[in-house]
């Protein structure tokens, strides 16, 4: 069940374990989570409407990568529920690179990006959360929701971000998102097939498969047993497994092992 979580229960359990109050002050309002949560954008973003705003601007903050939810464009399904309540336009970010970095430039051009509107939807992995992070640092007060679309991380929900400068990681303050949707259903599959058709399949060999993660099309996992090292394990992955998450899920364009 998809459900508005508005962490009150949470943020009391929190203050029970730190009566000291050592811990940081959490200023996430909501979470959306469950199958289907997407539909829940349109909500999200009006309940961080300012008052008065009738009818709001929102950016979409995004890169270039391709997202499929259901063999559709998860950017162009996102930007449509939005139009429903607000006035949208989508800020493709680019660094000119495979992957994208959160760099100064990077970061200069989503700040140029989103100037007098009154909501930003940041959908994509870690780094696009990270990079509307750091635009609501650059623009007090602006409300941030993010989309998550990788399911490993946790960088979703804290109020700092990785930047790249001379090319050195740092992790650098930001700002907390108000509101972070997680749809579960394409990770929730993925698991489930790994569990009753590839684990069961390997293992009559000594083998193991274990799901890491998703991210941008790309399922991880982790080969164990015989399956590490054994020379067809990459035929094992590609012509088997990739082919089988393929077929169930339009989503999944690629599985790698890690």
């Amino acid at each position: 069940m998809t459900r508005l979580t508005g962490l009150a229960p949470v943020l009391s359990l929190l203050a029970e374990q730190d009566p000291a109050g050592q811990l940081v002050p959490c200023e996430l309002r909501a979470l959306i989570v469950g199958p289907g949560a997407l539909d829940r954008l349109p909500e999200a973003v009006v309940s961080c409407v300012p008052e008065g705003v009738t009818r709001p601007t929102v950016v979409l903050l995004v890169d270039e990568t391709l997202i499929l939810r259901d063999g559709q464009d998860l950017k162009a399904r996102a930007e449509l529920l939005l139009t429903d309540v607000a006035d949208v336009r989508r800020v493709v970010l680019s660094d000119g690179h495979a992957e994208l970095h959160v760099t100064e430039t990077v970061v200069a051009d989503a700040v140029a990006g989103t100037a007098g509107i009154d909501v930003l939807v940041a959908l994509g992995g870690g780094t696009i959360s990270d990079i509307g992070k750091l635009v609501a640092v650059e623009r007090p007060g602006l409300p941030v929701v993010t989309v998550m679309t990788a399911a490993s991380v946790d960088g979703y929900t804290d109020n700092v971000s990785v930047t790249l400068k001379d090319g050195v990681k740092r992790t650098v303050p930001s700002c907390w998102p108000d509101i972070v949707i997680a749809d579960a259903e394409t990770v929730a599959t993925i698991k489930e097939l790994i569990e009753s058709r590839v684990r069961p399949a390997v293992a009559g060999d000594g083998g193991d498969i274990v799901f890491r993660g998703f991210r941008d099309g790309v399922v991880y996992l982790a080969m164990k047993g015989s399956c590490s090292g054994c020379p067809s394990s990459t035929a094992t992955l590609k012509n088997g497994v990739q082919n089988l998450l393929r077929h169930f899920l339009p989503d999944v364009r690629e599985v790698q092992a890690i």
